[in-house]
């Protein structure tokens, strides 16, 4: 006959608690303030392109566009298009340095990332205007 199996060991005992536990070091806690997003315009002057037509208003960051339909609207009757239109930003730098567009918009969102919070700058327009 084959021999009997082996018996099994007995389980380990159960871990012992220290009775004399180290304190706990409580985890930093960053408070890392909540921010939105913001959309900014910087405007450049120019020497013809829509002199008459666009009116901006660093007091209540906006810009306002009312476009010059001359003789256009008075051959063509009665018309219920909207022909002036106003856009609300959080910032509105007109004629503003690099220097000034930094330190408005871009300086803090930098320290963030210098300090290890992701920020994203996404900056549009054409070639040469000053993103």
């Amino acid at each position: 006959p084959p021999p009997p199996p082996p018996p099994h060991p007995p389980p380990p005992p159960p871990p012992q608690r220290n009775p004399h536990p180290l304190p706990r070091q409580k985890e930093a806690q960053v408070s890392m303030p909540r921010k939105s997003i913001q959309v900014c315009v910087r405007t450049r002057p120019t020497t013809n392109f829509a002199q008459n037509e666009l009116f901006i208003d660093n007091s209540s960051n906006s810009i306002a566009v009312r476009p010059d339909k001359g003789e256009y609207l008075e051959t063509m009757g009665p018309n219920n298009q909207q022909s002036n239109f106003s856009f609300q930003f959080h910032h509105v730098l007109h004629n503003a340095s690099q220097e000034t567009v930094y330190d408005s918009l871009a300086r803090d969102v930098v320290q963030g990332v210098v300090d290890g919070v992701n920020g994203t700058i996404m900056s549009y327009g054409q070639t040469g205007s000053g993103k």
